[in-house]
């Protein structure tokens, strides 16, 4: 998200909270979508569900500006986790294509890791760390009913795809870094405590990340390359 918000505890009592309930609400998404899959209430329901990620999206200006950082260089929605939060929220609005394959992507990849490794901070008490937990955690519940659920898939070659899309937003985001002075994408410092912790100093992370981010989306295309996936 943009910005580093407070967090809770790493593998503490409410991070594992946070864990389960987003697993519990991932399973409860593809159930639910199973069920009305071909169904003319499965539109309603899958919009029903964007409403909490937009909310939670809308509320990180709040946020930023109760902490001070209402800064072009804070508090712009940049980050990849952003940007797939949007994707997956207009793919559950309108069932497109590319919108579910940016959040199949750039969801189950980064979404997932920002769960696992959320900055620490005071806990469960603090109101930013529900909204960041509804933002990734409905991301996560969005593709599931939307993918396992409803049935869509990404198309065969599609991790091909948004790796050049989300290398080509790195540069933009990059050029704007350096104009803002900020660090959006964390290009130009890594986050304490995350993956790229042992990736190395800057550049070298960024790199390193680049290939795990490349190696994630590949892996993610397997399952349904297995079972068939549509093509182009």
């Amino acid at each position: 998200m943009g910005g580093v918000p407070p967090a809770i505890v790493r593998f503490g009592p409410g991070h594992l909270a946070v864990l389960a309930g987003t697993a519990a609400c991932a399973v409860l998404a593809t159930i639910l979508g199973r069920r009305l899959r071909g169904r003319p209430a499965a539109a309603r329901v899958a919009r029903a569900l964007a409403y909490p990620i937009l909310g939670a999206l809308l509320l990180d200006p709040v946020t930023h500006y109760a902490h001070g950082e209402l800064t072009l260089s804070k508090a712009l929605p940049l980050q990849l986790c952003d940007l797939a939060a949007v994707a997956c929220a207009y793919a559950l609005w309108t069932r497109r294509q590319l919108a579910f394959e940016l959040a199949y992507f750039w969801g189950l990849a980064g979404a997932t890791q920002a769960l696992l490794t959320p900055p620490p901070g005071p806990g469960l008490e603090d109101p930013d760390t529900w909204r960041y937990a509804v933002v990734h955690a409905g991301t996560i519940a969005g593709v599931f009913h939307l993918g396992p659920g409803l049935g869509l898939r990404p198309r065969r070659g599609a991790w091909r795809r948004i790796s050049l899309l989300t290398a080509a937003y790195a540069v933009a985001v990059g050029l704007l870094d350096w104009a803002l002075e900020a660090n959006y994408m964390w290009l130009r410092e890594k986050p304490a405590g995350s993956i790229l912790d042992p990736l190395g100093p800057w550049p070298w992370y960024i790199l390193g990340g680049a290939a795990i981010g490349v190696l994630l989306f590949f892996v993610l295309e397997l399952p349904y390359r297995a079972g068939g996936g549509s093509s182009d």
